[in-house]
């Protein structure tokens, strides 16, 4: 499920009213993650290093989201 979140959200992100699906297009982990691997650069995305840290906070952010959730079902 969770796979299958990651990568549907851009695509059926641009499809939302207004900003927000460019925003989240431009901000999902995937899409700003795969910025490090680009050769000629996007000005609507973001760059290389910008998109890694954001890959990086999301990262982090489930990390810390899954050791929380473990020690409250553990005990």
């Amino acid at each position: 499920m969770l796979v299958a979140v990651t990568l549907l959200v851009p695509a059926f992100g641009q499809g939302l009213p207004g900003g927000w699906g460019e925003r989240l297009v431009r901000w999902w982990p995937t899409t700003a993650g795969s910025r490090v691997m680009t050769v000629k650069p996007d000005p609507d995305l973001l760059g290389p290093w910008a998109g890694y840290g954001v890959l990086c906070v999301a990262v982090a952010g489930t990390l810390v989201a899954a050791f929380v959730v473990l020690r409250a079902r553990d005990a």
